[in-house]
């Protein structure tokens, strides 16, 4: 009992210092990019310093990643945009008090899933600073919208194309959706959801991502 407690008040010492230099280091309010890809390309700078510095702390306890993604990744993305694509037509239907529930559980799906995988990876491998190659064409979707290319060189198997979507909300740039290999990730979440939302409605769904949220913090 006593080493339990013992190490539960060094993790939140940890947690508690992570915070602070993150504060220090990172600038409270980032400078507007000029266009969507300078966005991208400061952030992903920003990540890869942050995960390099913060590794050994990463290591001991992934949930520390969790703090670096909301701080660094999770300003940039429009959530609310990419959780109404997600749940499709059924957005129009649902209630506030629900959709700022769905949106609140899947930001939390999203960045804990997403850190726990990089932490998986940081386990096995060193992350290259010329992990993410910026590609020549950029797409105007539309006004205020833009689609950059991306591939991501592993340190085994081929690369992988990512791009991103972007729009601007109140005069920044913003990632809404993003495709891997030319597969939507919100696509492919709205897919898997309309199954669910069929059985057991807007807050089985909910109820469903809280589930699996608990699931991933203890994973």
């Amino acid at each position: 009992m006593l080493k339990h407690s013992y190490h539960a008040r060094l993790s939140v010492w940890h947690v508690v210092v992570l915070v602070i230099i993150l504060a220090i280091t990172l600038p409270v309010v980032a400078k507007p990019a000029a266009s969507p890809a300078d966005l991208l390309q400061q952030t992903s700078n920003e990540m890869l310093v942050a995960l390099k510095t913060y590794r050994p702390m990463i290591k001991d306890d992934p949930r520390y990643l969790f703090i670096i993604v909301n701080e660094v990744l999770t300003p940039h993305v429009d959530m609310e945009t990419a959780a109404r694509m997600a749940l499709g037509k059924h957005w129009a239907t649902a209630s506030a008090a629900q959709r700022q529930r769905f949106t609140r559980e899947f930001t939390a799906l999203l960045v804990r899933f997403y850190s726990l995988s990089l932490a998986a990876y940081l386990n096995l491998h060193e992350i290259p600073q010329d992990v993410i190659e910026f590609l020549p064409g950029r797409d105007r979707l539309s006004p205020g919208k833009s689609l950059i290319h991306t591939r991501v060189h592993p340190p085994r198997g081929k690369p992988v194309d990512v791009n991103y979507c972007l729009h601007q909300v109140n005069g920044e740039w913003k990632v809404f959706d993003l495709s891997v290999d030319g597969i939507s990730i919100v696509t492919a979440y709205r897919s898997v959801f309309n199954s669910e939302l069929r059985k057991h409605g807007i807050d089985g769904l909910i109820a469903t991502l809280s589930a699996q949220n608990r699931r991933l913090l203890k994973a």
